[in-house]
Parts: structure tokens; sequence; C-alpha cells
């Protein structure tokens, strides 16, 4: 990827992502309109669009079991029945009933882009009428559509707010549309000394990046495509350490020999996704020997495919010179349970911190599949042990904080829920438009609490669990 100017189209392909529907892009590589031009729709659902023949041809065999699905029987566009609704929950709950309708008559679940284009259809930002040959389009970002000059002046305050953003995210699902996934190499700078965090993960990864130039001409900038990306990475190992300075628990994060984080609600593809970026947490704690990442979740090998236990290996990423003449250690720890079943099974360890990315816990809540009611306590069973929680919305974490309390009512604040100045800058577009957002972006809020120990028990696991089944990878290697 390049680093300075541009966005490059070019990186080796690592992983194929699943494409995603920009109702302003070509649905194959993402190319936008040429100035004063136009990309071609398709003809029957007029939803679709396509820069060449060749592209539309391509995505055909794709495209053509839903085509048909997407008019109604007196041939008009299934967009055509939002027309007027303005209220914001109505509109919602219109394109969540029109989606549960298609599955129903396709008989499959829909594949993700099939749900944008009912979540983001090129209809008008204001009153939602669908009027493709006449509507006019954000020539920036392209994700926004209004039909007549009234409206689009209408929304043009709310618009700006988000129209970089979009056109940050449609610039995202480009590169990875053209060069498979994306995967952004881990700036390789080993603090010496230990270093309070700057302000904010975008001011600190942007110096870097600068600093590895031998030269930087005046006036030079980081590829904010690159920054996205590989904030969406270190955001991770980034949060950690921004949540361990604010609440350090038994001994100051800085002052660490070891350190180990239970990584709770885990996914492969999330937080395991380039484990390497790991190795960044440990580059910023010069006194640091060893650290153990546990990665537990019953979910965590989900779409990774059935055989993907046995196909995970060590890949050797987490190896460089500098941590392997230091005698660096880490272990990457991956347990596909629930966390109180974790807690109370024979391979359990005492956390340094706790911590749970982006969990959703309030979705879960009186559901028959709520995975996380019996561990929530868990979460804060140790006393001076932190938990720390993300969230994608301040509304997901207030909701979040409201289902922890519920289990456990005496809870102490050490971080009060707040913006994450180490949060993801990669912008993910949101269905609901929750707070009236138009994006999201990955541990965009975060806080940190603290149990008070009553009824703390080292280890936690009982005799009754000890025997629990478990399937288990652990990765133990130096840095060398």
């Amino acid at each position: 990827m390049s680093t300075v100017g541009s966005a490059g189209e070019g990186g080796q392909q690592v992983l194929d992502v699943p494409p995603h529907y920009f109702p302003g892009a070509c649905f194959v590589c993402k190319a936008t309109p040429p100035a004063g031009g136009s990309l071609s729709r398709c003809a029957n659902c007029r939803m679709i669009k396509y820069c060449s023949k060749e592209h539309q041809k391509m995505d055909w065999p794709v495209h053509k079991t839903i085509c048909k699905k997407l008019r109604n029987d007196d041939g008009s566009s299934v967009l055509a029945d939002g027309a007027g609704i303005i209220d914001s929950a109505a509109w919602l709950r219109h394109r969540a009933s029109q989606t549960l309708a298609l599955r129903l008559m396709l008989g499959r679940e829909l594949r993700q882009h099939e749900k944008e284009m009912l979540f983001f259809p090129p209809v008008c930002e204001v009153c939602h009428k669908f009027r493709p040959a006449e509507q006019l389009e954000c020539e920036r970002c392209h994700s926004a559509f209004y039909c007549d000059q009234i409206h689009a002046k209408q929304d043009a305050d709310r618009h700006e707010r988000w129209c970089e953003q979009l056109r940050l995210a449609l610039a995202c699902d480009r590169y990875e549309a053209l060069n498979g996934l994306a995967d952004p190499p881990i700036l390789p700078d080993v603090d010496e000394t230990f270093q309070d965090l700057p302000e904010d993960i975008v001011s600190m990864l942007s110096s870097q990046i600068l600093a590895e130039k031998e030269s930087v001409p005046e006036g030079a900038y980081v590829d904010p495509v690159l920054i996205a990306f590989l904030t969406e990475r270190l955001s991770f190992p980034l949060t950690v350490l921004y949540a361990l300075l604010k609440a350090p628990g038994e001994r100051p994060v800085g002052e660490r020999e070891s350190l180990t984080v239970h990584v709770v609600g885990a996914q492969m593809l999330v937080e395991c996704l380039g484990i390497i970026k790991w190795e960044y947490l440990v580059h910023r704690l010069p006194r640091l020997r060893a650290i153990r990442l546990v990665f537990v979740g019953p979910e965590l090998f989900r779409g990774c495919g059935d055989d993907m236990a046995g196909a995970v290996e060590d890949s050797g990423a987490t190896r460089c010179a500098d941590c392997s003449r230091r005698q660096r250690s880490v272990v990457h720890e991956l347990r596909p349970v629930t966390y109180h079943e974790y807690c109370r099974g024979q391979h359990w360890t005492r956390p340094d911190a706790v911590v749970a990315f982006n969990s959703g816990i309030h979705e879960f809540a009186e559901r028959d599949e709520d995975t996380w009611r019996e561990s929530l306590p868990f979460l804060v069973r140790h006393e001076r042990v932190p938990l720390i929680l993300t969230a994608y919305t301040r509304t997901e974490l207030r909701k979040d904080l409201d289902e922890l309390e519920k289990a456990v009512p005496s809870l102490n604040v050490l971080l009060p829920a707040a913006k994450n100045p180490f949060g993801s800058t990669k912008p993910v577009r949101d269905m609901c438009r929750e707070d009236d957002c138009d994006v999201f972006f990955l541990n965009q809020f975060v806080t940190v609490l603290e149990g008070d120990g009553t009824g703390d028990a080292s280890p936690c696991r009982s005799p009754a669990r000890d025997a629990l089944p478990q399937m288990v990878m652990v990765f133990a290697s130096r840095f060398g």
C-alpha cells in the first residue's frame, strides 16, 4: 500500500473480501462516474451500477438470483414502496421488513451486499422516493441521492457531516475490491523507554509513518486509506494500552515485565485477524518480557469454515529481530467457549486485564441464545483487574453497561464512557443510523470498570468443571 500521497492500487492480495454495495459505484470495482459522465445501470432492477459491460457480465451469475425479486408484480421497483416514509424509525422498520420478505422469496439468507441494496438504496435522503432517471447524486461520496434540488438543499448540512467519511468508506472498499483483504505493514519501531501515548491514534501513526521516510517533502501527508486500515488493526492493542494507562490495576503498565489479557467474545476474523498487530503493544512496553493473550468466545471460529481449527497455525509473523534479541515471548491462546466456562475450567489463568471489544452485550439480553448472561459476573471477578469495554456507538455502550450493572450492581468506574481517541478511523456504514450517524467505527467509545472483589476466587474454576471439554490451540513462541 502507498504510504505518502494518494491511495495506492497495488498491494498483494491476501484474502478475498465479500463485495459491498455502493449505490453510486460500479459493483465490481467500485469505480465512480467520470466528471460529467455516468455509469450504466441494471435495466431490470435499476439499483446496481457498472462501469462496463464486462463487469456487468462478470456479476450477472450472482446478481440474476435477486434481480427479478427487486420488482413488484406490477413491474414497479420494491424501492417505490418506501416513498413518503419520513420517520426514521418507520423507515428502518420498512427496510427490515423488505429484507425479511426478500429472504423468504429467495429461500436463503441474503448475502451482505444484498442486504446493503435495501439498507443503502439509491433513494432520496429526505422523502425516500426512487426516481433513477432524474435523481441527483452527491458527486463527492456517491452515496447520497435526492429527488430534486429542494431536498438536496434541505439535507445539505446533515450530509456535510458524513460526506467525507462515506467517501473514505468507498475508497477503502475500492482498495479491497481490487487487491483483496488489506494487510497493512505494522510499523516496526520499538520504544527504548516507556512513553506516554500521544493525543490520538491518527497523530501517533502518521508521525511514525513519516519518520520512516528518508526525506519528507513539505506538505506531505499520509494516505488516509492506509491510516484507516492501520487504525482498524491497531485500535485493538492501542485501546488496551490506553485503558491500562488510565486504570493501571495492580501495577503501572509501563513497569510490567509480564502481561496477561483476556479478550472475551473474540472472533478469529476480528480480534485475531492479522494477529501480528498485538506485537505493536509489546513494542510500546520496553520492560515487558512476556505477554499472554487469551482469546475466548463461543463464536471464535465463526465464518472461518468447519476445518478452521485444524488449519490455524502460528504464521511466524510475530517475530522481529529486536524482540528476538531481548528474548521476549508471546502466547496466543484460543478458547472457543463462553467466558464462564473458561474461568471454571482447568486452563484458566489470572488476567491483568479483561477486554470485550464491540461486544453488543445488550443485543443478546433476554434471548434464548444469550451466551453473555452467565459470564457477566466473571468479567469483573477480581479486584484491581480492570474490565475494558468498547462499542461502535455511545448508545450501544450505554446499553451494554445497563446489562452489566443488572448482573453486577457494585461496579467501580475507572474511566467514564467517552469517545476513544484510539478507536479505528475506518468508517463502516451504519444500516440503523444509530445516534443519527451515517457511519460507525470499531472501538469508537470506551469505558473501564472494576469489580469490588466481592466473592473473588483465585482460581475461578470449580472442581465440577475442571473436566470441561475445551478445544484449544496455544501458539507459544519467542519473538525470534
